[in-house]
């Protein structure tokens, strides 16, 4: 039931508002993530989609934007995922900022082909429907894409990834489909 209700959480605060703001959140932000806390996995909401979930063995940061300062007080990830190529999902300035010598990037082709290899030494591909193992976590990519007529070329079929992540206990899932505008 708590598994649930955290599904229900991230997946309810990823699609309220989904937009290219273009900000960055300054080291002295008054913005307090809180904390919400599942026997195996902390889930941190940064900013818009960006978020780190926290467990035993990893940090993982999804979709990190918002600058370098929104990252400041966590922890050094071991694993960033990436769903699409829009400022919202990937932005190489934050990604530069943060200590990934040691983490690995999994994202679609249509990310990956947009990171530097100055970022990080392990940049890894899945597309919708691979599926990747990092530790015990079984990564699944599932299609990420709009289905309204007026928001289609904002996410095509096939670019895009959601994620399920799975543990022997948990599954997560991370999906963004909804989005306001872009510049």
């Amino acid at each position: 039931m708590k598994l649930t209700k955290y599904i229900l959480l991230i997946t309810v605060s990823l699609l309220i508002s989904c937009k290219n703001d273009n900000k960055e959140i300054s080291e002295n932000s008054s913005m307090k993530p809180e904390m919400s806390e599942n026997k195996g996995v902390n889930v941190n909401p940064i900013e818009h989609g960006a978020l780190v979930l926290e467990s035993d063995d990893d940090i993982i940061y999804i979709d990190p934007t918002a600058g370098e300062g929104a990252f400041k007080n966590q922890k050094e990830p071991t694993l960033v995922l990436i769903t699409d190529i829009h400022g919202d999902h990937l932005s190489i300035k934050t990604l530069e900022s943060l200590s990934l010598e040691e983490s690995i990037i999994v994202g679609p082709k249509a990310v990956t082909d947009k990171i530097p290899s100055t970022i990080c030494k392990t940049i890894v591909t899945i597309n919708n429907n691979d599926s990747y193992k990092h530790n015990n976590i079984n990564i699944k990519a599932i299609p990420m894409y709009n289905l309204r007529e007026e928001a289609l070329k904002f996410h095509p079929k096939g670019r895009g990834n959601g994620y399920v992540l799975s543990t022997d206990n948990e599954r997560i899932y991370i999906y963004f489909r909804r989005h306001r505008r872009h510049s």
